[in-house]
């Protein structure tokens, strides 16, 4: 503040500059009330006290807006007019500083503005980004939340719901299903029914989504319609059993969207619902599941144009898709998703159905499958190691050129596949398939547009036990995630392949003569069983041959039981020889044997026995030195369905038919100091006519 005016400028040029400077800093001109001019002697003192206080009044109010402010004063010999003046410029400066004040104001509103909905509109993006990722992984529910979402929408606007409401309803639809991050996904993708304890697990979700989300302040409420959004009108929904308005409106439009959609979609556990079947689905559960008149809008607005221009994806859901306007990368990202949760779960079903089967031939089929749901091939070949030689045998093969490759072999080492099972490593990114091919198909390999190759090794306790190898076409090269994937595979595969494999020694050994090799007696009732119930059905034939070996006891007493074991091993050989791979040999206990013939008659189950009948007779065995034994057997032989109508009754008539035979059998000369040629036909004894 100056007390004294600037040298060489008069008054009036110092508040015209001044309040022409306005808004930035200014000059108030006070007079001196000591040097009183004779004119101003006129003015009445208080006038002239009020004129001065006035513009000290307006350069206090310059200060408060924020312009710097100097007081000048200057004797009053100007008068009158002079402090009109003055005090008309000072406030005229007082009202162009308040008017770029209030611009100020009003442009940092304006910025603060479009700062708040940039922020609303990230947090939009957000929740969508974020519920598609959720959405994303289960590959039946892509696009669900969007949908489900878009419905309520539509519903909460017909139903004159503000906007607050509004924007409660379409958040809490976007993130509805969060609490499903808490349940595993095998039990979400289960195909049947869930049980007590699975069907609990799945309606924790509304209560963990709550809990989530319960520390996010959203500017809606939107906690408590995600909270109870699977209430049912009757009181009868989870997790709290609300019923009629005591559930959020917000829950039951949601309610109403969520399950429509649901039904139009497909589940692991039923196919998707027509719209005249989801429909009749809703109107069936309004009023005990949900609200009617929700239901009754609902369809109002579905069945308008409007909203089938705006939602015409509700009249054909398709799970399958990436619904709305994303960028190709963001689309990648959320199949990225979809993959990685498909990749899991196929691991999971994998390692809970492999160990479903122990048959070998039905394990096999079950990894090619589950291969398939997750690395996609043109042809996949399971081969396992063969123990004797190290080569690869084709066991099981799906796509082209299976039937020409499976059962074939690769030497060890050889091709893509043989080198794999030495190196231990997945590996043919970069290889061809001809390398394989070639040696399966021979000259056909040139017409094969098989090219690309990925094989894994079936690891075990000692190298390889197998591989599995997939092929595709040049166009689709199989890249290193897929190789890692095959490589996770596989090493499941071994697992079930090796119990696999443990369970048929197990089996062979239950049901197998440790002796003969032959089938015992235990599976000897099986497979009878077996045969007569599928001659029962078919209306066809099964014959049964009973044996019984004439000297096996007189060989054990003179000669030792070593010398009785090699010869019942040698007549297990010519039985085996002597009837077809479908026919079934058995030794049923000692010196007594069982044949069980499929689909055969009467007179061809007779033509075999006499056929074997024949062959044992022509048998000699050296039991030691120039001592030679002539073996010798009893036949006989039942037919179903004439001679018996069960298993028991069949096993009795044959054995009763091969007592008979070694009744009237003519017993030769068994010891000899030669050997003797005996060829003589035997007639077999038979329950039924030859003729049958």
């Amino acid at each position: 503040m100056s007390e004294e005016r600037q040298p060489g400028r008069t008054a009036d040029e110092q508040v015209g500059n001044q309040a022409a400077d306005a808004g930035k800093s200014c000059v108030v001109v006070a007079p001196r009330l000591e040097t009183v001019p004779a004119d101003a002697a006129k003015t009445p003192p208080y006038l002239r006290n009020l004129r001065v206080c006035r513009m000290l009044v307006a350069a206090g109010m310059l200060a408060l807006l924020g312009a710097s402010v100097s007081i000048l004063m200057c004797p009053l010999q100007h008068g009158a007019a002079w402090l009109a003046c003055a005090g008309g410029l000072v406030s005229l400066a007082a009202a162009a500083l308040l008017q770029q004040r209030n611009a100020g104001t009003i442009a940092r509103l304006r910025d603060d503005h479009r700062r708040a909905e940039q922020i609303a509109e990230l947090n939009s993006s957000v929740i969508a980004s974020f519920a598609m990722a959720i959405d994303a992984k289960d590959q039946h529910t892509h696009g669900h939340t969007q949908r489900v979402r878009d419905i309520a929408v539509m519903i909460g606007e017909e139903m004159g719901l503000s906007r607050d409401q509004i924007e409660a309803l379409k958040t809490a639809a976007m993130l509805h299903d969060i609490g499903k991050l808490a349940v595993p996904d095998h039990i979400l993708s289960k195909p049947g029914t869930l049980t007590d304890e699975e069907m609990k697990k799945v309606q924790t979700h509304t209560l963990v989504g709550a809990a989530i989300l319960e520390s996010v302040k959203f500017p809606w409420p939107v906690v408590p319609i995600i909270r109870s959004h699977h209430e049912w009108l009757d009181g009868s929904g989870y997790p709290d059993r609300l019923a009629g308005d005591q559930i959020p409106l917000g829950a039951r439009i949601l309610a109403v969207a969520d399950v429509y959609d649901a039904l139009l979609s497909h589940r692991p556990y039923r196919p998707a619902m027509t719209v005249q079947e989801a429909v009749t689905f809703m109107q069936e559960r309004s009023g005990t599941q949900f609200d009617p008149d929700i239901v009754s809008v609902c369809f109002k607005v579905l069945s308008s144009g409007r909203a089938q221009n705006r939602f015409g994806f509700i009249f054909n859901a398709d799970g399958s898709r990436f619904p709305g306007t994303d960028s190709p990368g963001q689309r990648a990202i959320y199949q990225g998703i979809a993959q990685a949760h498909q990749e899991l779960l196929a691991l999971y079903e994998i390692v809970q159905t492999m160990g479903q089967s122990l048959n070998m031939e039905e394990t096999a089929d079950l990894i090619i499958s589950k291969t398939k749901r997750i690395i996609d091939f043109a042809t996949c070949v399971l081969y396992l190691t063969r123990p004797e030689d190290g080569e690869l045998l084709a066991v099981a093969a799906s796509g082209p050129y299976s039937e020409l490759i499976q059962g074939r072999r690769l030497p060890r080492g050889a091709g893509v596949s043989g080198s794999v099972a030495l190196g231990g490593v997945p590996s043919g990114i970069g290889r061809s398939a001809a390398e394989d091919l070639s040696l399966l198909l021979g000259p056909a390999v040139a017409d094969c547009s098989l090219t690309e190759v990925l094989a894994a090794p079936l690891p075990g306790a000692r190298g390889a036990i197998g591989v599995i190898t997939l092929y595709r076409p040049s166009t689709r090269p199989f890249s290193d995630d897929e190789a890692r994937l095959a490589g996770t595979i596989a090493r499941q595969a071994a697992i079930a392949i090796n119990n696999a494999h443990q369970y048929e020694l197990t089996r062979q050994s239950a049901l197998t003569d440790q002796l003969t090799g032959l089938a015992n007696a235990r599976y000897f009732f099986m497979c009878l069983e077996q045969e007569v119930g599928r001659a029962r059905q078919e209306q066809t034939h099964a014959s049964l041959i009973a044996i019984d070996l004439n000297n096996l006891k007189y060989i054990n007493d003179n000669f030792g039981h070593q010398q009785g074991d090699r010869v019942l091993r040698l007549l297990a050989d010519i039985f085996k020889r002597h009837v077809r791979e479908t026919d079934t040999v058995v030794r049923y206990a000692g010196d007594e044997f069982f044949i069980i013939l499929p689909n055969t008659g009467n007179k061809e189950a007779v033509e075999t026995a006499n056929r074997i009948k024949v062959a044992v007779r022509a048998t000699q065995v050296e039991m030691r030195p120039g001592r030679v034994a002539n073996l010798g057997a009893s036949f006989g032989v039942a037919t179903f369905p004439g001679d018996a109508e069960d298993t028991q009754g069949l096993i009795a008539v044959a054995d009763r038919a091969m007592y008979a035979d070694k009744r009237l059998s003519q017993q030769a000369a068994f010891l000899t100091g030669r050997r003797k040629n005996e060829t003589e036909k035997e007639v077999v004894s038979s329950a039924t006519t030859p003729d049958r």
